[in-house]
Parts: C-alpha cells; structure tokens; sequence
C-alpha cells in the first residue's frame, strides 16, 4: 500500500522584522516569491499528494493574485488555509482543516515559507526516515 505526504506550508506571517510592504514569503528572489521555491519543490516529488498554504487573512488579495500567477499549473497546490495570531495557531489551524474536511491523509509535513531553499534530496530522506520510523 502506497503513503503519501500532504505538506502544509506556513507562510501567514507579516515578516514586520524585513520593514517591507509585503510579507517576507512574497518578497521575491530572482524574480520569484519566496514562496514558490518550496512549492515547487513539493510539486515535484512523486510521494507528494497534496499542498496546503497558511496565509493571513489580510494577505487573501496577494495570495489569490499569487495563485494566478504562479500556482494555477502546479497540480498538487490544493488550497488556501487561513492563519492564526502565532504560528502555532497556523499550524493548529492548518491541521484542524484537514481533519475537518475529511482530506485523506497519511503523513503531514509542516514547511516554513521563509525557508525557499530546501532541496529535494533532502525531502527525499526525510520521507524515507518518516516510512521506516513512522516519524521524522
């Protein structure tokens, strides 16, 4: 029997720190939203079934032109969640989501946005060590 990773990337902070207008997951690197380098990251792997982004609230306008720019063609993109005060709220709200809505889950990998530079080799012994310790 097949196991699949559903990943849940956060990326509801305002990244106040940065004094920039936009939240630091869509201030962008060579021409791209640091969010999207973990996405598409996701995207690629085949053990991947679906991926979920944490936003605030008050970034739903950017997030929707974000999806439209750049995640219309990623087919594991699955949906917007919306954040809480603290991370741990996001977290706990992204996964409440899940469970609520009855989404088929085998594993969950919670991402940082602020984090673009994860490698897929990495991803991919993460995942091995998840199926054989049933954690990681």
């Amino acid at each position: 029997m097949n196991k699949y990773l559903t990943v849940v990337i956060v990326a509801a902070g305002s990244g106040s720190r940065l004094k920039s207008k936009n939240p630091k997951p869509f201030i962008k690197i060579k021409s791209k939203p640091i969010l999207w380098y973990s996405i598409n990251t996701f995207n690629k792997l085949e053990f991947v079934k679906d991926i979920f982004i944490v936003i605030s609230p008050e970034h739903l306008k950017l997030s929707i032109k974000f999806y439209n720019r750049y995640l219309k063609k990623m087919e594991k993109f699955n949906n917007f969640i919306y954040g809480g005060k603290e991370r741990t709220d996001s977290v706990y709200n992204a996964l409440s989501y899940l469970e609520e809505n009855n989404h088929d889950v085998d594993y969950v990998a919670i991402h940082d946005a602020a984090r673009p530079f994860l490698k897929e080799k990495l991803v991919h012994e993460i995942w091995r060590n998840t199926l054989k310790y049933d954690a990681a």
